[in-house]
């Protein structure tokens, strides 16, 4: 199974994280990112999709040692919801795309094709879901913070990863 979130969609959908768009778009990429890792399973990958501004689409990965969690970085002459529906199209089997979009244009396109479509309120429930509870912030919205909302074995592996890695060695994240 294949996630594929339109990043800014989300972001822009969520109160709380259009918020922290104005004053720092890239803590509201990262929350996006966190967000979408609670959806990760051994069997699934999860893209999440963002307009870039560079010459080439750039696919890297979102968090450092999860191989299956990609952030994505168009080139300036694609949109992410361009290149989302080509992604689906050329999919061998559509219907294990998921799309998550509050974009009614995509969500359609991508029925259309055969992919399952949901909105990024789906997204909030399904996280909710993940994490065995419900857990909000003081807005309404799922906890931003990583450490509420993963397990407690998860926790302490990221602990462990980080830990190795320290800060000053973590490559910077292409943008």
């Amino acid at each position: 199974m294949r996630y594929l979130i339109d990043g800014y969609n989300v972001i822009h959908a969520d109160p709380s994280l259009k918020a922290i768009v104005d004053t720092n778009i890239e803590s509201a990429r990262d929350a996006v990112i966190e967000m979408a890792a609670l959806l990760l399973k051994p069997d699934v990958q999860v893209l999440v999709v963002f307009d870039g501004q560079g010459a080439t689409t750039d696919i890297v990965p979102a968090l450092t040692g999860i191989d299956n969690l990609l952030a994505v970085y168009t080139a300036t002459n694609l949109s992410a919801d361009t290149w989302i529906e080509r992604t689906v199209y050329k999919a061998s089997k559509r219907n294990l795309c998921t799309i998550i979009t509050a974009d009614g244009g995509i969500r359609d396109l991508c029925r259309g094709l055969g992919a399952r479509v949901f909105t990024p309120d789906w997204l909030a429930g399904e996280i909710g879901k993940n994490r065995g509870h419900g857990q909000t912030s003081g807005s309404g919205g799922v906890s931003r913070e990583l450490g509420d909302r993963i397990d407690a074995e998860s926790f302490e592996r990221l602990a462990e990863m980080r830990e190795k890695l320290g800060e000053e060695d973590q490559p910077d994240k292409k943008r």
